[in-house]
């Protein structure tokens, strides 16, 4: 995805949500100072309890199997936590490319599935509803025609259907011991605001992060589509396309309890990827990138 060399902006709602303007990170020392002189008037180690403080703030997100599994040819799909808003899916080894098509009334998504017989993490974001998830795989190895190799229709109702945007899934990808976990509990540390959190968050993505203008022209170059963002690598190299800075903010956020949508679509007539939040029951948008007049999403995960 190709973006134009615009200044990131501040956090901004989208059509349909209110204006969420950027300010700058508090600092944390007063508030720390006061937890320490609280407890030790409480006769309570200062170290101990900072530590249960953080352990009791966890409110990380991780899918989990269960024993609700619905099986069709190559395709198995465990449907144990379909209310929270995903469902993992696993396809037998091969080695001819895979694809899932997803489909909820009119609507549908399609994912690449590994071949290597691991699970994958799918969102339901279409939201509560009648689902079909259908698996194709190519008729032989580099062939682009594609055979069915499965199909499970499957009910969900949710209980709150922004749930699947807390947790990670193939294309918001990251684990419980990745150090943006760690180091976005870290950031958020004393604060209990759900807004100063994310502006802390997306003002530390957007401060520390670079796009890659190398990587956005080899991928233009070589016409090359349907490429997972790279959070991993974003993390390392501190820097990333328009899709790899907005899927490692959705994961920072997502593991501080933020429900993230990694929006993909066009921001000003070109392809784009930025976050969109809800945040007391509210969209807001922010973009890691760029700065454009007009966002127009096509699909969230």
């Amino acid at each position: 995805m190709k973006t134009e060399r615009l200044q990131a902006s501040a956090l901004r709602a989208d059509p349909e949500s209110e204006e969420f303007p950027m300010k700058k990170t508090r600092q944390l020392i007063g508030i720390l100072i006061l937890t320490v002189l609280a407890v030790r008037a409480a006769g309570i180690p200062a170290d101990r309890a900072l530590a249960d403080k953080t352990e009791r703030g966890t409110v990380s997100h991780y899918p989990e199997a269960g024993n609700r599994i619905r099986t069709d040819d190559m395709l198995t799909i465990d449907y144990s936590h379909m209310e929270q808003g995903y469902v993992m899916v696993r396809a037998e080894k091969t080695d001819r490319r895979m694809q899932l098509v997803v489909d909820r009334g009119t609507d549908s998504l399609h994912y690449e599935i590994n071949g290597e017989g691991k699970p994958e993490t799918i969102p339901l974001q279409m939201g509560s509803g009648n689902y079909r998830f259908t698996l194709w795989i190519a008729q032989n190895r580099g062939s682009s025609r594609c055979v069915k190799a499965g199909t499970v229709t499957l009910s969900c109702a949710m209980k709150d259907e922004t749930s699947c945007f807390l947790y990670p899934n193939q294309y918001v990808s990251y684990s419980s011991d990745d150090l943006l976990v760690q180091k976005a509990q870290e950031l958020c540390e004393g604060l209990a605001d759900r807004k100063e959190i994310a502006e802390t968050i997306c003002q530390y993505v957007r401060d520390h992060f670079d796009y890659d203008w190398i990587k956005a022209n080899q991928i233009q170059a070589n016409g090359l589509k349907g490429i997972l963002p790279d959070i991993a690598g974003t993390w390392e190299t501190k820097k990333g396309i328009c899709q790899d800075k907005s899927a490692l903010l959705c994961a920072m956020l997502r593991c501080m309890g933020i429900p993230a949508k990694l929006a993909i679509g066009e921001a000003d007539g070109k392809r784009h990827a930025w976050v969109v939040m809800i945040l007391d029951g509210k969209t807001v948008r922010f973009d890691p990138t760029a700065k454009a007049g007009t966002y127009k999403a096509e699909r969230y995960y």
